[in-house]
């Protein structure tokens, strides 16, 4: 099973700059790697073009989880 795609409320994005964001996940991803939650490939740049992104991301050339679509 995966998580929902990472993103940030609106209210945040006004008093939270974007470098700013860049710079918490580069960290949590640093901090994480190698654990059992890794969020070592999920960057700032790949949550913005792909909007959001599904983890688990382990790696930096890691392509993103897909989606798995099913019906309720």
């Amino acid at each position: 099973m995966t998580a929902g795609p990472i993103t940030l409320p609106a209210e945040y994005h006004s008093i939270l700059p974007s470098m700013a964001r860049a710079q918490v996940l580069t960290r949590c991803g640093s901090l994480s790697r190698g654990g059992n939650a890794d969020y070592y490939g999920i960057t700032w740049e790949k949550i913005e073009q792909n909007s959001g992104i599904l983890w688990p991301c382990f790696s930096e050339g890691h392509p993103r989880t897909p989606r798995i679509e099913y019906e309720h």
